[in-house]
């Protein structure tokens, strides 16, 4: 009888021995598949899009399966202020730690804006979309990869690493004229701009990178 019952336990146990296995595989299975998924592609179709709301939109569907390495290339070139700085107004000082509790773990389903009195940027926060509802709302957005990049390459991923948002007077690309834009510089390293066209005091910004 002792020799049965421990003949139904051993079988009990390769049998429960044998499930795990598969359950196991299972697993690894839909690891592999989740992963192929993820930083797989490009930005060459972006690239060809020439209307601003539909390269929001493309980077809403599909910018966070890019490449990382791509993306991190690609936002340092765009938003690396190619402009001298004629003169900065007022800085809004923000730490690595308190801005990654901003943004989070958001992607391209939401952006980083500069919420402004005149020139007085009073704070930062996440909308859902790149373009802006109004023109009361503000036009100064950035993408959560622009920051979390400078962070990674200017701040060293320190959470003591110091984000400076200004309103600055620029000389545009020609040096024919100055315009007004919002910069960003990470723990004294070079400025990045705004994610608009600046146009001239007064006028409403041209959303142009929504990268």
């Amino acid at each position: 009888m002792k020799k049965c019952i421990v003949l139904l336990l051993v079988l009990f146990a390769i049998a429960a021995c044998k499930k795990g296995e598969v359950n196991t595989v299972e697993v690894q299975t839909d690891a592999v598949k989740a992963a192929s998924l993820t930083d797989s592609l490009t930005l060459e179709d972006y690239d060809t899009i020439k209307d601003i709301a539909k390269k929001a939109d493309w980077l809403r569907e599909k910018g966070d399966r890019v490449k990382r390495k791509i993306l991190e290339a690609a936002v340092l070139r765009d938003h690396k202020l190619k402009s001298n700085i004629i003169r900065l107004d007022e800085t809004y000082t923000i730490s690595w730690k308190k801005l990654k509790g901003t943004i989070g773990s958001y992607g391209y389903d939401k952006y980083l804006i500069v919420e402004h009195r005149g020139k007085k940027i009073d704070t930062l926060k996440m909308v859902d979309r790149f373009i802006p509802n109004n023109k009361a709302e503000s036009q100064y957005r950035f993408s959560t990869t622009l920051i979390r990049t400078l962070a990674k390459v200017d701040g060293k991923n320190d959470d003591k690493a110091e984000f400076k948002f200004s309103f600055a007077l620029i000389e545009d690309e020609t040096k024919k004229s100055q315009q007004t834009a919002v910069v960003i510089q990470v723990n004294g390293n070079p400025y990045y701009d705004y994610s608009t066209d600046p146009k001239k005091v007064g006028e409403v910004p041209t959303l142009t990178m929504p990268l």
